[in-house]
Formats: C-alpha cells, sequence, structure tokens
C-alpha cells in the first residue's frame, strides 16, 4: 500500500472518529435539553434533607436560579426521612424526589425496603459520568448503586479543649487510657448508628474486635467517660470547658464552632482516621414525584458547579476531585501522606453486627 493511499485511509478513518463522537455529544446534549425543557413544565421538586443548616437555602436559590424550578425541603435526621419516606411509600404514596442522608441510612433504612433506584441510569452530563473524577474511581457507593457519595472527608477521631489540653497532649487512642484524662472524655454514643459507633467499629477493624471492646470497656467503666447523642451539645461542652476531650464528634459542628473562635483543638492519631461520607450521599426514591426535574437535580449538584456549592455549604471536601476544598477545615481533608481507612458498604455490614455489643457495654454502665 502506498503512503499515499496509507494518509487516505488514516484521514477517513479520523474524519469517522470525529462523526462519531459528534454524535454521542449531540446525543446526551440534546437528551439533556429535552430533560431540562420537561423539568421546567413540572416546575417543583421535592428534597427531604438531612444536612447543615446553611445547605438548604443554599441549594433552593442556587438551584432556582439556574434552572427556574422551586426546591420544597423538608429537613430532619437521616432515620426521621427515612421513616417518612418507607411510611409514604408503604402508603402509596410518592411526594420525595430526593434525599439527602448518611450512605448507611439510605441504604439500611430505605434501599432494603426497596424504595430506592439506582443513580447512575439518571446520568446524562459527561463531567458527572467520567468515573475518574470521583474518590476512588466510582460513580456510587454502594453495589447497588443507590446512595451516591459527594462529600469524602477525613473523620475526625476526637477534638480538645485548648485552653485545657496541651497540642499534641494526645497522640494515640491508648492515650486516652491514661489516668490524666478520668472524668474529662466526653464520647459520641456508640450504641446508635453516627460517629461514635464508626469510630469504635474503626478500631474494631484495626486491632480486632475484643481489644477494641476491652478499649471501649476501660473508656465507659475505668475512665468514666461520659456518653451523649447529641452532637452540637458535645462540641459545646468541649469548648465551655466541660469536658477536655470528645471523642468522634460531628466535623459539621466543630467546623462551625472553630469558626465562632472557640477554643477547640483537633488532632488525628496515629492509628489513622476514616474516609468517610459523613451524611453526605444522595439517593433517589423509586417513583419520583417530578422525575425530569429529579434526572436535572442530580446531574446539576453532582457537576462541579454543583460540588461547589456543596463544599461551601457543607463545609466539607468533595468526593469530586477536580473540585478544591477552599475554605475547609485542613483537618478535614485527606492527604497522600495520611494513614487513611475508606468507609464501605462492607464496614458498614461489620458495623452492623457490632453495635448490638457497643450497646450493651453502654447500658451496662448507665444502670
Amino acid at each position: 500500500m502506498t503512503s499515499t493511499k496509507k494518509l487516505s485511509m488514516m484521514c477517513v478513518a479520523a474524519a469517522w472518529v470525529l462523526v462519531i463522537a459528534g454524535e454521542a455529544m449531540g446525543q446526551w446534549e440534546a437528551q439533556w435539553e429535552k430533560t431540562v425543557a420537561a423539568a421546567k413544565k413540572e416546575g417543583e421538586l421535592s428534597v427531604y434533607l438531612n444536612a447543615p443548616a446553611p445547605v438548604r437555602p443554599a441549594l433552593t436559590k442556587a438551584f432556582d436560579e439556574k434552572f427556574g424550578i422551586k426546591l420544597y425541603v423538608v429537613t430532619g435526621t437521616g432515620p426521621e426521612l427515612s421513616a417518612k419516606i418507607v411510611s409514604e411509600y408503604k402508603a402509596g404514596l410518592h411526594e420525595v424526589d430526593i434525599s439527602f442522608q448518611g450512605c448507611s441510612t439510605l441504604i439500611k433504612l430505605i434501599g432494603t425496603h426497596g424504595f430506592l433506584s439506582p443513580i447512575e441510569p439518571l446520568l446524562i452530563l459527561p463531567e458527572v459520568r467520567d468515573s475518574k473524577v470521583w474518590f476512588g474511581g466510582k460513580l456510587s457507593y454502594d453495589k447497588a448503586g443507590f446512595a451516591f457519595r459527594f462529600i469524602n472527608h477525613s473523620l475526625l477521631p476526637l477534638i480538645y479543649n485548648t485552653d485545657l489540653v496541651k497540642q499534641n497532649a494526645i497522640e494515640s487512642y491508648l492515650d486516652l487510657q491514661k489516668p490524666d484524662w478520668k472524668k474529662k472524655i466526653f464520647m459520641h454514643d456508640p450504641s446508635i448508628l453516627g460517629a461514635g459507633a464508626n469510630g469504635i467499629s474503626y478500631l474494631g477493624v484495626l486491632w480486632g474486635f475484643n481489644k477494641a471492646k476491652d478499649y471501649l470497656t476501660n473508656l465507659l467503666k475505668i475512665q468514666e467517660a461520659a456518653v451523649t447523642r447529641n452532637y452540637q451539645q458535645q462540641v459545646e461542652w468541649v469548648g465551655q470547658g466541660k469536658y477536655a476531650v470528645g471523642l468522634w464528634p460531628n466535623p459539621g459542628q466543630v467546623a462551625r464552632y472553630i469558626k465562632a473562635g472557640t477554643p477547640i483543638g483537633v488532632t488525628h492519631l496515629k492509628e489513622g482516621a476514616v474516609a468517610s461520607p459523613a451524611f453526605g450521599c444522595l439517593g433517589v426514591p423509586a417513583k419520583p414525584a417530578h422525575p425530569n426535574a429529579t434526572t436535572v437535580f442530580v446531574n446539576w449538584f453532582l457537576s462541579r458547579e454543583g460540588q461547589a456549592l456543596a463544599v461551601k455549604s457543607y463545609e466539607l471536601p468533595s468526593a469530586r476531585l477536580d473540585v478544591p476544598p477552599t475554605g475547609i477545615l485542613k483537618e478535614f481533608v485527606i492527604t497522600s501522606e495520611q494513614k487513611v481507612f475508606v468507609e464501605s458498604e462492607e464496614f458498614n455490614s461489620t458495623q452492623d453486627k457490632w453495635i448490638p455489643e457497643w450497646k450493651a457495654l453502654v447500658e451496662s454502665v448507665q444502670k
């Protein structure tokens, strides 16, 4: 074959590649425009939201300005909103379009009833579908694809009052067993789903279940650690000096109080940290009330533009690798040098098995 013929064939092949790419681009663009037009006719979207207070106004304002679609938001805790969805679906009501909660809460309290739909089929925008831009190279969180992880942060093991505790005074979980910390520890309750159960279960994976159980027993019975289910109270009381150390705090509350000038310090421990989505998961009920507006919202929120808004309002890093953690406390940002355990669906299943053990320990102390 002559060089002229080879060059001609290469040009033809290149032209076909461009044609095919152009058709593919035209297809997603046409689908997107059609979906946006249908969403605007629907005119509204119903969101059940478990998130920090700034998220609600930020979402409603930005989405309305972008698409002219009204967001109607119901707020509550993860279990409250999950129970509401399950109750509505069992009654044949399909009023909600989007649910923001913790990943494990979505999966266990809604997904197990069959009331969630896969997220990936809703994704139209190429920048959202590209798995390379997401933490871990994944478009979702669970195997069924029901929960989309859009937050990824280093879960804080503890906070301390900077007026009472010197920097680097606590470098390991084991340091909390020293007599210095007796009656000075305020931990989040490990007997329920949340930061406390997550923290002690991580130690169970790291050390083995029996050693983690002995450790929790020591904190509760020897160190007389206090237990709370109120995340705000935990951070507030550490800031006020009622307790020197807060074990397994809520990151949103920590950020809020530190930015307000409360004397709270944050530290990581040598055992490493959990890479967690916190309550940063998005789920779509099986039969959304406004399917087109739901699709538009999911694509917009998971885009670079939407995730930049999420970073600002959640005050936590995005799971999108191309969205910078601007304004986020550096302790929340996962670095390449950090020893990190990635929270997963399997980890949450293990945690479920252990929570009754943690609960029995807590209740034995409270009697």
